[in-house]
């Protein structure tokens, strides 16, 4: 597939490379010394598959459509990023296209979804869980998935988590599935809104490769 869109895969990287580790560490010290970072506690329904809490609009008959399982209601003492404060220079950008989220459709989602609710704070840490990379403000807390995944786009450039963004940001485009366009435009290009760079040009969402009608998945087998 790669060879047919003229794509190279330059390089491979897992989020426990200690370079990747040292830059998470870094942005995670700014954000916190600026105050985009707070201690609180979530509550929320988590999907163990997804990696991911959930909210109820995301169910269907109370699973989660991409696992068909309840997820869990779990509460715990988190550090929180601010999502809130920044929903409407978020929308903005959306609207006028300086984030672009093509086919169509999609944008329409995106701005129907941020004007119709409040964006919540969002979880970034986990409490004594082994794996992951601890809070250096924290010891006792590790990074939740989606803050040092995303860091990857960055990280992969060579970026050290300090100063600047590397000249190669913003990528001309981002190809991304569709069932995480909203984590894409909303955690991700906030979390680049607090660092002070561009936020993405373009979000180009495909479909899925279905497998007995559903979405491949190694979940389900």
């Amino acid at each position: 597939l790669w060879q047919k869109l003229n794509i190279s895969q330059d390089y491979f990287i897992r989020t426990t490379d200690p370079k990747h580790k040292a830059a998470v560490t870094n942005v995670l010290t700014q954000l916190y010394e600026k105050g985009a970072i707070y201690k609180g506690e979530y509550e929320g329904l988590y999907c163990v598959g997804c990696e991911q809490f959930k909210m109820e609009s995301d169910l269907v008959d109370g699973k989660c459509p991409d696992h068909n399982r309840i997820p869990e209601r779990m509460t715990e003492e988190s550090y929180m990023l601010r999502m809130t404060e920044l929903q409407s220079t978020l929308l903005a950008k959306i609207k006028s296209d300086e984030l672009l989220i093509q086919p169509a459709k999609y944008k329409k989602e995106m701005i129907s979804f941020l004007e119709k609710q409040i964006l919540e704070d969002i979880s970034l840490s986990r409490k004594n869980v082994e794996w992951g990379i601890p809070l250096p403000f924290d010891a006792s807390h590790t990074t939740y998935v989606w803050v040092d995944a995303f860091l990857n786009y960055l990280t992969v450039l060579g970026w050290d988590g300090k100063g600047i963004a590397p000249a190669a940001w913003p990528a001309d485009v981002q190809l991304i599935g569709k069932d995480i366009l909203r984590v894409h435009a909303t955690i991700w290009q906030i979390l680049l809104l607090h660092l002070g760079f561009p936020v993405t040009k373009v979000l180009f969402t495909h479909g899925h490769i279905l497998s007995g009608g559903k979405k491949m998945s190694k979940t389900l087998g």
